[in-house]
């Protein structure tokens, strides 16, 4: 509700991305409560995704199953005419670990499974600022095996860090971003 009370993002947008929702089952509203064009899905994750959409002009095509072992919310949208795989992920702060082997091949194997031409979009927040070198250098692989641009090139948080990320095939434009009053983290938007 706090972040439609705008309702220029209803209105200018046909998919909306949230992390961190910390929802659980049955104890949020639906997207449709208040904007009854609107779908959304939820993965009840440990700190929660949602990945809502227009009805009008999105439609969902598919749901995958993922390992438990990221917090991830992939889903095969048609938007138009353009079919669009959206993978949304949130990661915890802390260490690295096997994040980007494991989510390499959570991607890769999505992927795989899609037999029709589409376009793959990875965004989220990776707590992995991107203004530090050796943070880049960790994405890096992950880049170049899924053929991804980076299209987050300026700070998406209050404190200046690049933590929000979109990555697409078939853009390398950057990102636009908005100071959000609900979060500390920027509004991002893109085409």
């Amino acid at each position: 509700p706090h972040f439609l009370s705008n309702n220029i993002h209803s209105q200018r947008c046909a998919i909306l991305c949230f992390t961190e929702t910390h929802c659980k089952r049955r104890s949020h509203s639906s997207i449709e409560e208040l904007l009854p064009m609107w779908k959304d899905v939820h993965a009840y994750t440990e700190h929660g995704l949602a990945i809502c959409y227009n009805a009008e002009i999105v439609s969902l095509l598919r749901t995958f199953e993922i390992s438990n072992d990221l917090q991830l919310l992939p889903l095969l949208l048609q938007i138009r005419t353009e079919v669009v795989l959206v993978l949304l992920l949130y990661r915890k702060p802390g260490p690295i670990g096997n994040f980007i082997e494991t989510l390499t091949s959570e991607v890769y194997a999505i992927q795989e499974t899609i037999h029709i031409e589409h376009r793959t979009i990875l965004l989220g927040d990776f707590n992995l600022d991107q203004h530090l070198t050796s943070n880049a250098a960790l994405l890096t692989p992950l880049v170049q095996q899924l053929n991804l641009y980076m299209r987050s090139k300026y700070s998406t948080h209050n404190l200046g860090g690049i933590l929000d990320l979109v990555m697409d095939t078939s853009s390398s434009q950057p990102i636009s971003w908005c100071p959000s009053p609900f979060s500390d983290h920027f509004s991002l938007f893109f085409e």
